[in-house]
Parts: structure tokens; sequence; C-alpha cells
């Protein structure tokens, strides 16, 4: 699964900033409004995509500063026109609907980043829920990411349309069972019949030293050998 992404902007950026000649530019010249503080609330912000997508760019498209993570997808909705940006152009020049300032700026992008994180993830395990008998823990797994990813999109009852957007693309054109399964998911997980299985102990990759068993064992061998009892077990005091 992807690491979660967390909005952060530097403490040198933590309030709103008057644009860049080349910023207002390239805004205007995709806007319908030739005001930039107009131009800017024409934008909304569609969802986020990392350097796995193939149409992501590495370089900013509104101040073309490189080295970008993450491209947020900046819809002009009276042109059409799309913009791919990073975080601090949004949060610094306050580009998009419903961002106001610095604080509901990195609200609203780290809502966008989990909830695609969320479907990715929901996308991924899907498969770990469509038998008849699923593991218990998987079932589990999957239920609190629906959980979350609904309740990040402000979505109390989730229709069927909109639970068939979990569902992979490869996988919608036989989805009536996949719907109810969904449905069951998010109104009655207790009434599936689910199987336990043991779970493979996870092994942290890098661990200190003395936390494992290898290390203890490796540390005490080699305290013996230098030992003088070691060393002449008969020669002892």
């Amino acid at each position: 699964m992807k690491r979660r992404y967390v909005i952060r902007l530097n403490a040198n950026e933590a309030e709103l900033k008057a644009p860049s000649k080349q910023v207002v530019r390239n805004l205007l010249s995709i806007s319908k409004s030739q005001n930039f503080d107009e131009a800017k609330r024409e934008f909304s912000i569609q969802g986020a995509q990392d350097s796995t997508s193939e149409d992501f760019t590495p370089k900013c498209e509104l101040c073309n500063q490189g080295g970008l993570k993450l491209n947020f997808i900046l819809h002009n909705d009276e042109t059409g026109a799309i913009l791919r940006v990073g975080t601090t152009c949004i949060l610094r020049f306050g580009i998009g609907k419903h961002v106001f300032d610095i604080q509901s700026g990195i609200q609203l992008l780290q809502n966008i980043v989990d909830e695609e994180r969320l479907l990715s993830e929901l996308r991924g395990l899907f498969g770990t829920i469509t038998p008849l008998t699923p593991e218990s823990y998987d079932v589990k797994q999957y239920v609190e990411r629906m959980h979350k990813y609904f309740s990040i999109r402000g979505i109390q009852t989730p229709t069927d349309e909109q639970l068939i957007e979990l569902i992979p693309p490869e996988k919608r054109n036989s989805s009536g069972f996949y719907v109810f399964r969904l449905r069951q998911l998010w109104e009655k997980p207790g009434t599936i019949d689910t199987i336990r299985s043991k779970r493979k102990i996870r092994i942290p990759q890098n661990p200190k030293e003395g936390e494992t068993w290898y290390k203890k064992r490796r540390r005490v061998q080699t305290t013996l050998a230098h030992s003088e009892s070691y060393k002449n077990p008969y020669n002892r005091t």
C-alpha cells in the first residue's frame, strides 16, 4: 500500500502571498476573467496524481518550479483548461474554490490526497472480499478503509453508483454480486461468513541492535569469546 502523503508548508510560506508576473500570466492565459483574484476562483481541484501516472509532470505548470512529488489537477470550470500544479502554488496564492486561507487549503488538499490513496487501496484489496467466504482480517481491513473513504467525501449512505466506484474498472461488467457484497460490507458486515487464518508477523525492516534474537545471540557469543572462563575453563577462581 502507498504510504500516506502529508500536506505541509514551510514556516516562511505560512501566509498568502502576491503572485509573480509569471504566475499571473500563466493563470490568466487560460482563464475567462483577466483579473487574477477572480480568475483563481474559476478553478476546482479535481484530484491528485503521483509519478506513476502517465501524464504526471515534475514541474509545476503555473510557476515552473521543479521537483514535484504530486500533481494537483486544477480544472477551469469556465474554459475547460487543465493545470497540473504543486501544493505550494495552491496554498501560497489561494488558487481554487474552497481555498480561503492556508489552513482551509491544507485541509482540502489533504482530503483529496487521502481520498485518492484510499480509493486505490480499496480497489487493490477488492479481490480479497469477493470470495463467498472471505478471511475475517480482510473484511475488517476493507470495512475500515471503506468508512474512512466515504467519510472524507461527506457521504453517510453511499448509492449503488458510488459503491461501483470502488470496483476496479476491468471488473465492472459483472458488478451485480459485487454491488451486493459491497452493500453487505457497508450495512451488515457481521452477516458475512468469514474464515480465520494465521497472519505472518511483520518484522521491522531496520531492526535496531539487540532487538532481534539473532542480534542478541551474536552479542552474547562475542562477550563470552573474550572472557577468561571461556578461554581456560579449568582456571576458575
